[in-house]
C-alpha cells in the first residue's frame, strides 16, 4: 500500500507537469524564463526526461535504506512544490488557479505528506 501512495503522488506530479506546460511554468525558473518561450518549452520538457529516468531507476532498486530517503526527499519535495504554487499564487500568479490544476497539485503534495508519515511510522 505504501509503494501505491508514493507512486500515486509522483504520478500526480508528473500528470502536474504536463499541465505546467500549458501555463508555461518555466517563467518561474531562474534560468530557463530568460529563453524565449520556444526553447524554453524544449528545455523544460527535455530536463524532465533524465528526472524522470534518475527517480525511476532509483525507486525501482528494491526496498533498501536508500530507497526509503530518496522516496522521503521525493514527499519532502512534493510538499515543498505545493507550497512554491502557494506562494506563488499570492504574489498574483494565476496560471495555476483553476480547480483541476490546483487539485494536482495539492493531490500530489498530500499523497507526500500521507506517504512521508507512513515511511517514517514504519
Amino acid at each position: 500500500m505504501t509503494d501505491l501512495i508514493f507512486f500515486l503522488g509522483v504520478s500526480s506530479l508528473m500528470v502536474h507537469e504536463m499541465d505546467a506546460v500549458d501555463k508555461k511554468e518555466w517563467h518561474f525558473l531562474f534560468v530557463l524564463r530568460k529563453l524565449p518561450d520556444h526553447g524554453a518549452l524544449r528545455w523544460f520538457i527535455g530536463l524532465h526526461l533524465p528526472i524522470y529516468l534518475g527517480l525511476l531507476a532509483l525507486v525501482a532498486a528494491g526496498p533498501s535504506s536508500t530507497v526509503h530517503l530518496i522516496e522521503g526527499l521525493v514527499d519532502g519535495f512534493l510538499i515543498a512544490h505545493a507550497g512554491l504554487h502557494e506562494r506563488f499564487s499570492a504574489k498574483g500568479e494565476r496560471a495555476f488557479a483553476n480547480v483541476f490544476s490546483r487539485s494536482l497539485i495539492w493531490l500530489s503534495a498530500g499523497l507526500g505528506a500521507v506517504h512521508l508519515v507512513v515511511l517514517l511510522a514504519g
